[in-house]
């Protein structure tokens, strides 16, 4: 038999259910193919996982089943989960039939009536007869939340969650940067959840978020892992608090508001080292000349006269970043060299390098400078991270030449 209906949907055995069969039949009127469906649970909130179960049983003269064409779940997110495969049991009439199941769990998402609709299946017998079967549309009845008890922070969330967090390494030297996980892994609607750091502000250290990633692990339930990873700049040696985390969620078999936790975590910043400036101190900070563009921190030479490179630069700046991050925070760093502000200027320079360097780097753009430089990117991009690994440097460590605001614009005039 046909392994297309294999480790489609796996799921639970209880809820409502119905059968369908076909006719003509087989010997003596016994229909050779025959399909029950149930809901577990037949009732559910919106983001609750439900489990549908197709039990399929056929005569042994049964060469091939297949979908007439596939379950259709209108307003549900469907996923496959690992069926059952065949089994040949002796049924009540005392003949021989082949028993598979079909599992999916499904994640309603709107309240209402929703139909479970099919087309049925196809049985293709070793006679070469074709015969076709219902598997009875099934009605889940969806409700919302509900509003008495929800906490004022609650996203949605559904089912009992599990929440952990971690950081690698727990000591580091000012400069550096620290991971951090945060795991959350459930039953419900984890792709829902939203950012647990998200509008986060931390005066201690700069946060570096990078894109969510969303694991599914099949089983007789689905389970939902949802990791969120942060790199983490301090700004200062001490001591680095990272807050404790509470998210909250509606468990719907309690038909009660909980909340799933994560302790506080301290990571150790050791203050960092003296070193030699990257320039001589002695190097202006001012508009550069055409000698410490070539001689400086850059270490690229110019191509063609500076008025060449400098209206290269510009054009191509506007026509990739007119109006862009990058523009706004080159201009900020103007800004706060005008005024002698040293670590806003480097701050500004820091986010208009990573916002001009995100679409070359993809995901990759929010990871610590250190870590960039190691991570082998083509040419084209490693004059940005090398100027991005001199703005980090003059950040923590006083004695390193900060490169001016026109240095980074002409660098990433050249992405």
């Amino acid at each position: 038999m046909t392994r297309r209906l294999l480790g489609l949907v796996a799921i639970g055995v209880m809820g409502i259910g119905a059968s369908a069969q076909i006719a003509p039949g087989g010997a003596e009127g016994d229909p050779p193919c025959r399909a029950d469906a149930e809901l577990n649970p037949s009732r559910a909130v919106v983001g609750q996982q439900v489990l549908w179960r197709v039990r399929i049983s056929t005569g042994l003269s049964v060469q091939e089943i297949s979908w007439v064409a596939p379950p259709r779940f209108p307003n549900v997110r469907s996923e496959r989960l690992p069926g059952r495969a065949d089994s040949v049991v002796g049924d009540r009439a005392g003949g021989t039939v082949r028993i598979r199941e079909e599992h999916r769990a499904l994640f309603p998402e709107r309240p209402g009536d929703l139909e479970i609709l099919s087309a049925g299946l196809r049985c293709t017998l070793s006679s070469g007869d074709v015969f076709h079967t219902d598997v009875p549309a099934a009605v889940l009845r969806v409700t919302s939340p509900p509003d008495a008890g929800r906490p004022a922070d609650f996203s949605g969330v559904i089912g009992p969650l599990i929440v952990k967090t971690h950081v690698e390494p727990s000591r580091i030297t000012l400069g550096e940067s620290v991971r951090l996980i945060v795991s959350l892994r459930g039953g419900g609607n984890l792709w829902d959840v939203q950012d647990p750091f998200a509008g986060f502000e931390s005066p201690a250290a700069e946060w570096f978020a990078t894109r969510p990633v969303l694991k599914l692990l099949p089983g007789t339930r689905l389970g939902v892992q949802r990791l969120f990873e942060y790199d983490l700049v301090p700004h200062r040696a001490g001591t680095l608090n990272i807050p404790a985390l509470q998210i909250p969620y509606y468990d719907p078999v309690g038909r009660a508001y909980e909340a799933a936790s994560a302790a506080r975590i301290r990571v150790a910043v050791e203050p960092r080292s003296p070193v030699s400036p990257a320039l001589p101190p002695s190097q202006p900070l001012a508009e550069p000349s055409i000698e410490a563009v070539d001689g400086g921190w850059i270490g690229l030479a110019l191509l063609g006269s500076v008025t060449v490179a400098a209206a290269t630069a510009a054009i191509s700046l506007r026509r990739r970043a007119s109006g862009s991050a990058a523009r706004d925070e080159i201009d900020a760093a103007r800004a706060a060299h005008a005024t002698g502000d040293r670590d806003a200027e480097a701050a500004a320079l820091a986010r208009a390098l990573r916002a001009a360097l995100r679409p070359h780097l993809a995901a990759d753009a929010a990871r610590a400078s250190e870590k960039l430089a190691r991570a082998g990117p083509e040419a084209r991009v490693a004059a940005a991270l090398q100027a991005l690994a001199a703005v980090e440097r003059a950040r923590f460590d006083p004695s390193a030449l900060l490169p001016h605001p026109t240095e980074v614009e002409r660098t990433i005039g050249k992405l």
